[in-house]
C-alpha cells in the first residue's frame, strides 16, 4: 500500500495525486505497518503542523530516515511543536548517519553558518560522496576560504567545477570565475614577463 502511495505522491506511473497517495498512506497505518514510510507519507502531505510533527515523528521512531529529517525540521521551524535546536539538530544529525542527503546538506550549511568548520564538512563530505550538488559546492566553498581546512584554491576549483557538473548554478558560477581569476593571473604573469 505503501509502494501504491509512493507511485500517486511521485507519478510514478500515474498522475501525481496526493489525495490519492494520502490515502493509500493511510490504508498502509490502518492496516498496521510500521516501517515509518507510510508516517512520512502523511506527514509530508499534511498543510497541518500538528499532524505533520506527529506523523515525522512516528515514522522517525520506526528509523526512517526521511521522517528524522523531517521531524529536525519541524523543530528547528516550530512546525507542530515549539521550536527546539538541539532536537532538531538530533535528528537531522540521525537523518544523516541513515543515509539522508537532504539532513546532511542541511547540516553541512547549518554547521557552516554556525562557524563549527570541521563539522561542517564531515556532512559535506558525507553528501560529496553521494555526488550531491550542493554538498559539493559546500566543501569548495571550505577549501576556497580555508573554513576547517587548509585553504586551496585547486581543490575549491576541483569542487566547484563538480558542483557545477551535478547541476549548481552556484558552483558552475564559482567554478567559471575561479577559471577568470586565473586567466586574469595568467595575463598579468605575460605582461610580467613579456611573452
Amino acid at each position: 500500500m505503501v509502494k501504491i502511495g509512493d507511485m500517486y505522491l511521485m507519478g510514478d506511473g500515474v498522475n501525481v495525486d496526493e489525495e490519492e497517495a494520502a490515502t493509500w498512506y493511510k490504508r498502509a497505518v490502518e492496516a498496521g505497518d510500521t516501517s515509518g514510510e507510510a508516517y512520512w507519507g502523511l506527514g509530508a502531505l499534511s498543510n497541518n503542523e500538528w499532524d505533520k510533527f506527529r506523523n515525522y515523528k512516528q515514522s522517525a521512531e520506526a528509523g526512517y530516515s526521511s521522517g528524522m529529517y523531517g521531524l529536525g525540521n519541524c523543530y528547528l521551524n516550530g512546525e507542530g511543536t515549539n521550536p527546539n535546536e538541539n532536537k532538531g539538530v538530533y535528528w537531522l544529525r540521525k537523518a544523516a548517519n541513515a543515509g539522508d542527503i537532504s539532513a546532511m546538506k542541511d547540516l553541512g550549511w547549518y554547521y557552516r553558518e554556525h562557524e563549527q568548520y570541521d563539522q561542517a564538512f564531515q556532512y559535506f563530505n558525507m553528501g560529496a560522496e553521494r555526488d550531491d550538488a550542493d554538498c559539493l559546492l559546500g566543501l569548495g566553498l571550505l577549501y576556497d576560504w580555508g573554513q576547517g581546512v587548509t585553504e586551496d584554491k585547486a581543490k575549491a576549483e576541483k569542487w566547484y567545477k563538480k558542483s557545477g557538473e551535478k547541476g549548481s548554478a552556484a558552483g558552475a558560477h564559482n567554478y567559471a570565475s575561479k577559471l577568470y581569476q586565473n586567466l586574469i593571473h595568467f595575463e598579468h604573469l605575460k605582461e610580467v614577463i613579456h611573452l
